[in-house]
């Protein structure tokens, strides 16, 4: 079953990659319990690339799970670019990844 993004999960899933707390732990909570019905989009995936934690465990998370899901759209990149902790790592990362 397909989730409606606009219901609030969407904004759930872009909250949790920005948390910097909890690292991929809510992320990967809502993967595993929305499955495929949440669609990773370029909001989740950018606010994982400017999240700045030294980890990129968002990322890796997101295109080790859903690398059919991720587009490298120039907002995405911004975001990695404009993370001062660990942007060229997320830029390979990415690069790499998709």
């Amino acid at each position: 079953m397909k989730w409606d993004n606009n219901h609030g999960i969407e904004a759930r899933a872009i909250r949790a990659a920005s948390n910097e707390i909890n690292r991929f732990k809510a992320l990967s909570l809502m993967l595993d319990d929305y499955g495929e019905g949440l669609s990773i989009t370029e909001n989740i995936v950018s606010a994982a690339a400017g999240n700045t934690s030294k980890e990129m465990i968002l990322i890796i998370t997101l295109l080790e799970r859903r690398v059919e899901e991720i587009s490298i759209t120039e907002k995405v990149v911004r975001a990695a670019s404009n993370n001062l902790e660990s942007g060229e790592g997320l830029m390979t990362v990415l690069l790499k990844g998709a």
